[in-house]
């Protein structure tokens, strides 16, 4: 049976800074007037992980995550085409992870990876390109991977980067959403205890060409109202949130009350949303202008006519976002996963959005085990996990 996180109501929508009059994003702190008690996140021992689709573009951010979220270095393994390639060494000498080879039209090869990472758990960043619209071989990948997976007895849990959005394909006018959602159906008929992780826009997204290079000379083209609301989530959490599912166990409460245990954390085998933050058009624009140090960004807001003309699927993306948009609860998925989400501007200033020498390619996160820390001790805030 299919397991759904309840969607949020409107009172969570736009909650992380709906208290803020005027932008000061470094008093800012999420839901300091939520109380909650302090939870701590017990897991299982570090297991073997075969990672798939993480070898290049956002794979690295997601990688960064599952290192943080507890899974050693030494127990992932990274899936890639070619062992010897530059983008595989460079994980190796940096995050001292293993790459494996693995062929994702092969399936004999992705049965050897299989077996040559000794895999408990596999968490999928993806089976296809990066184009931002449904990828034609990304099902038949998927197919082979999940048949694969199913015939392995020692794999324990298995996670899919999914799309937010639309639950059901039918509704989808969106491509992407509507081949996600074909493959939830993939990896669930094959192995019933995936865990399929919906993202809602991730905030890589927006360091690539057709965005970062306009906004930082002052101008940030997005065809949506000012006061439109948007949510958001860091690669990097998406990661983390994978290695907390895959090492998932008992959620302890810390508050000293008499009933020490509360409900088993458990995630395994079902759809959940998540987001890290969320801030209307204009809020992002003055993300933008903080990082950069400038007075202002402004909005560069394409007619939605013209854009239909022009890119259809853009089209269709941009009509979701302004008429349906994503349902996270942002504080749900926060005490569901025990840790503390990025928000835009701290993700902007961890993987220095005002440096012109780094593109998306050569993008990093830097400082995120000691700014991102589960435990949040500052004043403001009363909440605690």
């Amino acid at each position: 049976m299919m397991t759904m996180l309840p969607r949020s109501t409107s009172q969570f929508r736009g909650r992380r800074h709906a208290s803020i009059t005027r932008l000061d994003y470094t008093s800012c702190r999420r839901h300091s007037h939520v109380v909650r008690r302090r939870t701590t996140i017990t897991t299982n021992s570090s297991i073997a992980t075969l990672v798939v689709g993480a070898s290049g573009g956002t794979g690295r951010a997601a990688l960064q995550g599952m290192l943080e979220g507890g899974i050693a270095a030494k127990d992932i393994y990274v899936a890639t085409r070619t062992v010897h390639s530059s983008r595989a060494k460079e994980l190796v000498r940096d995050l001292h992870v293993n790459v494996v080879q693995m062929d994702l039209d092969e399936p004999n090869s992705v049965a050897t990876a299989l077996k040559n990472s000794r895999a408990q758990a596999i968490y999928v960043h993806g089976t296809g390109a990066d184009k931002g619209t449904a990828d034609p071989v990304e099902e038949q990948r998927a197919l082979d991977l999940a048949q694969a997976i199913s015939t392995c007895t020692n794999i324990e849990r298995v996670v899919y980067n999914s799309s937010g959005g639309f639950e059901r394909e039918e509704d989808c006018r969106v491509s992407l959403m509507a081949q996600k959602r074909r493959i939830e159906h993939i990896y669930s008929n094959a192995i019933p205890t995936t865990t399929h992780l919906r993202a809602t826009l991730f905030m890589e997204e927006l360091w690539k060409k057709y965005t970062r290079p306009s906004t930082l000379k002052g101008t940030f083209p997005f065809s949506l109202p000012p006061d439109c609301s948007l949510q958001l989530l860091s690669v990097y959490d998406m990661g983390k949130c994978a290695a907390r599912v895959i090492q998932s166990a008992t959620a302890v409460d810390d508050s000293g009350d008499d009933d020490s245990l509360l409900e088993p954390f458990e995630l395994v085998g079902k759809r959940i949303e998540l987001a890290g933050d969320e801030l209307t058009i204009s809020q992002i624009c003055a993300a933008f202008a903080a990082a950069q140090g400038i007075p202002r960004v402004k909005q560069l807001r394409l007619p939605m006519w013209l854009l239909r003309i022009l890119n259809r699927e853009l089209y269709n993306i941009s009509a979701f976002y302004r008429d349906e948009g994503y349902h996270a609860s942002i504080e749900a998925n926060e005490e569901m996963f025990g840790i503390r989400l990025l928000t835009f501007p701290e993700f902007l200033a961890r993987t220095h959005w005002s440096d012109t020498s780094v593109s998306y390619e050569t993008m990093r996160y830097h400082d995120v085990t000691t700014n991102n820390n589960d435990d949040d001790d500052d004043e403001e805030s009363e909440e605690e996990f």
